[in-house]
């Protein structure tokens, strides 16, 4: 079984979602169908038939789960230090950026210079919020160089980021 920080015996044997479906079908009041009695949803709302009464209705849900959407229930977080990373006193052109391998007077310097996406000669503590973004998490983009096509990615991808 892999080792995952959330997993329980329930996700190791399935019975988590037979146990959704036992809930959603037995409990009173009900919240919802099984996707409503999940811990690991961030949050849920829909609407979700019952009976009262005798009668056929519908209810309005709203489930806040259990999950934290910050750390995906992992309960922990792993963050880039922006002060690691660069010097925001500094612009690129002056070698703001302290990650190793990322020289100004190489392909990079290139890159980002070539790539309009920001000014190089701006302090980075004066970059507005969509430079810093795109100098920090813009997603893979085509940019072309002296008839070279190179692709242009921010310095830490966005997916990676922590909360």
């Amino acid at each position: 079984m892999g080792a995952n920080p959330r997993s329980t015996v329930g996700t190791g044997t399935d019975v988590n979602a037979m146990l959704r479906i036992l809930f959603s079908r037995i409990a009173t009041p009900s919240i919802g169908g099984p996707r409503a009695y999940s811990f690991i949803v961030g949050s849920a709302s829909g609407r979700a038939p019952s009976k009262a009464d005798g009668t056929r209705e519908v209810r309005q849900f709203t489930v806040t789960g259990g999950m934290c959407v910050r750390c995906e229930g992992r309960g922990s977080v792993s963050d880039f230090d922006l002060d690691q990373l660069f010097d925001k006193t500094k612009s690129l052109a002056e070698g703001a950026l302290t990650v190793p391998g990322m020289m100004m007077d190489g392909w990079y310097g290139r890159i980002f210079a070539c790539s309009k996406f920001f000014d190089m000669d701006k302090p980075i503590k004066d970059y507005t919020k969509r430079e810093l973004d795109n100098l920090l998490h813009k997603e893979p983009t085509k940019i072309n160089i002296d008839g070279v096509n190179l692709t242009y990615e921010g310095v830490i991808r966005a997916s990676s980021v922590g909360c």
